[in-house]
């Protein structure tokens, strides 16, 4: 049985987009998941009082470009013809975290630069992104630097790295996570 949902969307955020949508939603289709992709739903990505169907619909409204765009998002979500990334399930027209699951960066060969990808790192990670961070542009084990004294090399900033990493809480749906390359 299909009804309709309709969604205010914010056009301040996206002025090109109608204010309202609407997505018909067929609830019968909630048969088609298996208990366990329930129970992780309702652990993970549900809104307060928000439906199965419901989240699929947020989630389409959210990255549609227009009505029938999102209607063919939700079909295709809600007959589980694709499943989104968790970023998108879980923070798509929620207002919270990002919506993107990925983020590489480049650290600068400076303190300045290594604190401020560190920043970042705890800002994405802390969102919901996980994070791959090239070091390769910082120098190496034993180089001079200015005035004097040598580099300690990368080492020691990944471990600072890898503790803040692992401290995130990525709105309580997982532990941060990054790569170091």
């Amino acid at each position: 049985m299909a009804e309709s949902i309709e969604r205010v969307v914010d056009a301040t955020a996206r002025p090109q987009l109608t204010l309202v949508r609407k997505v018909e939603v067929d609830r019968s289709r909630d048969a088609l998941l298996t208990d366990f992709g329930k129970t992780t739903l309702e652990d993970r990505y549900l809104l307060a009082g928000e439906s199965y169907q419901d989240m699929f619909a947020r989630v389409a409204t959210a990255y549609a470009d227009d009505a029938e765009h999102a209607q063919r998002i939700y079909d295709y979500i809600s007959k589980l013809w694709f499943m989104p990334s968790t970023p998108v399930l879980s923070n798509g027209g929620a207002n919270r975290g990002l919506p993107i699951s990925c983020f590489l960066n480049a650290v600068p060969d400076s303190l300045e630069g290594i604190q401020g990808v560190w920043n970042e790192n705890v800002h994405l990670a802390s969102n919901g992104g996980g994070i791959g961070t090239y070091w390769g542009g910082v120098r190496s084990i034993g180089e001079k630097v200015k005035g004097a004294g040598q580099t300690s090399g990368i080492i020691p900033f990944i471990r600072v790295m890898d503790s803040l990493t692992l401290a995130i809480s990525q709105g309580s749906l997982r532990r941060g996570s990054a790569a170091v390359y």
